[in-house]
């Protein structure tokens, strides 16, 4: 279907009218609007149409026949970062050219099994080496969001992409309105528990709290138009079934709750996401599964403009071996760091916002009593917040 909205730009070589496009499907539920043409969509792999057409869309099964080595000039391969070497070296025969689309620093491809380096790499991963994001010799890094606002991009972009991803100018008035939350961002929001390994009620009340406030305000899009809040505008991440199971039972059902696996690909004005166990030696999966910075990526990305990550303060203070493991904790500790820095930004450059002393922010007590607005202050603290790295705004 991109192909069809590509061709109704003009183009002198091809034109929508002798375009010829197949599609190899499975048969059934294809995914294809009722009605819709323009697309020959083969349920075999034998159906001449894959053969006559002009753009040809199937999976590695199809490209990897043996009547289809060389068949084509140019093979794009989408989601590459989930694509294993051994898939890529069998399907890579059909083309005498190759395009690897994706991005590695997202969800990886699903191994059932234990291979060796560096059979156990994707494709995108095998051929960046050590490098984060694609270096200039060896491809083309897209460097702009059109989906996060500033403040989200801002803190994906330092800890995922080295700096070089940067949001849209029109994502900046991407914003939540009329609530006792930060308009737009990525904010770490401590919730105390103990003991906890693969369901957090308390973060469950937390979080079912934030919905029911965020839903007596408003959003604005990016082209400034503004509407009341709605439940579908929420997405919830959690690590663990468990806990999103328990989340479902408690959350409005509009809005949309899973594991990071279920929303890769999918965003939202507003992402919540739970981190559960109360630290990082009561995982079930391990520190690599739960600091994943992929899946944080993913989970905070999901964010048009307000991302609240929500967990126990002893994460941020779990004991590492490793330097891998340092960078994993790491990335939750910039939550607050980046929270900081941008505060301290807005309390030079504007008037609206009130700087309150990390003294006054409540470690996010059940009662909702974390980001007050200026006049409702309470002193209450529930955990050992970090002054370099609590100090908040507040609206007046």
């Amino acid at each position: 279907m991109g192909c069809l909205l590509a061709l109704k730009d003009d183009d002198p070589d091809i034109t929508l009218e002798n375009a010829e496009l197949a599609h190899k499907v499975s048969g059934g539920e294809d995914g294809y609007p009722d009605g819709f043409s323009g697309i020959t969509r083969a349920q075999s792999n034998d159906d001449p149409a894959l053969t006559d057409a002009h753009v040809v869309g199937g999976t590695a099964w199809f490209f990897s026949r043996d009547e289809n080595v060389q068949a084509f000039d140019w093979l794009f391969v989408d989601e590459a970062g989930q694509v294993g070497l051994a898939n890529m070296a069998a399907m890579g025969r059909a083309a005498r050219n190759i395009v690897l689309v994706g991005d590695p620093r997202q969800l990886p491809q699903v191994i059932q099994g234990a291979h060796p380096n560096p059979a156990n790499l994707s494709c995108l991963d095998w051929m960046l080496g050590e490098h984060a994001t694609v270096p200039d010799d060896r491809g083309i890094f897209l460097p702009t969001s059109r989906r996060m606002h500033p403040d989200v991009c801002g803190f994906i972009s330092e800890q995922v992409y080295e700096g070089r991803l940067t949001s849209h100018p029109d994502t900046a008035h991407q914003c939540v309105t009329g609530t006792a939350l930060p308009e737009a961002g990525a904010f770490w929001v401590p919730v105390p528990h103990e003991e906890n390994a693969q369901i957090a009620q308390e973060e469950v009340a937390a979080i079912g709290e934030t919905v029911i406030e965020l839903l007596g305000g408003s959003w604005t899009e990016k082209d400034g138009s503004t509407r009341p809040m709605r439940e579908a505008d929420i997405i919830v991440v959690a690590p663990y079934n468990a806990q999103v199971n328990a989340l479902r039972d408690a959350l409005p059902l509009g809005v949309r709750v899973g594991t990071v696996d279920k929303f890769q690909g999918q965003e939202a004005p507003v992402c919540l996401v739970s981190m559960t166990a109360s630290s990082a030696e009561e995982t079930s999966r391990g520190m690599e599964f739960l600091f994943s910075l992929n899946r944080i990526n993913v989970a905070v990305s999901r964010a048009k403009g307000l991302a609240l990550v929500f967990g126990a303060p002893r994460l941020r203070e779990a004991k590492c071996d490793t330097v891998e493991q340092m960078q994993l904790v790491n990335t939750l500790c910039a939550l607050g760091k980046y929270f900081w820095k941008r505060r301290q930004h807005l309390k030079r450059n504007t008037a609206r916002w009130t700087t309150v002393s990390a003294e006054l922010i409540t470690e996010m007590s059940l009662q909702h009593e974390y980001l007050r607005p200026a006049g409702k202050r309470t002193s209450s603290r529930l955990g050992r917040g970090n002054p370099s790295e609590g100090a908040g705004i507040l609206k007046k």
